[in-house]
């Protein structure tokens, strides 16, 4: 994810991860994080927000390990 510019860290471990190949464009779920980097909280669960970045590297995961 890093070769993508985002940190995985950021990103819940069940969260939603799709790859548009054709466009060239991969979008995951990250976390919302407040100005002192904590995550914010949303009635006991972390905010979350889409965020989309350009594919510039080959995805790691074969599509069936990230669709499950």
């Amino acid at each position: 994810m890093r070769a993508h510019g985002i940190d995985p860290n950021n990103v819940p471990l069940y969260g939603d991860i799709e790859i548009d190949e054709g466009a060239r464009k991969l979008t995951v779920d990250s976390y919302v994080r407040d100005e002192a980097g904590q995550i914010v909280d949303v009635g006991g669960d972390g905010k979350r927000e889409q965020v989309t970045v350009d594919l510039i590297a080959p995805w790691p995961f074969p599509p069936e390990i990230t669709e499950l």
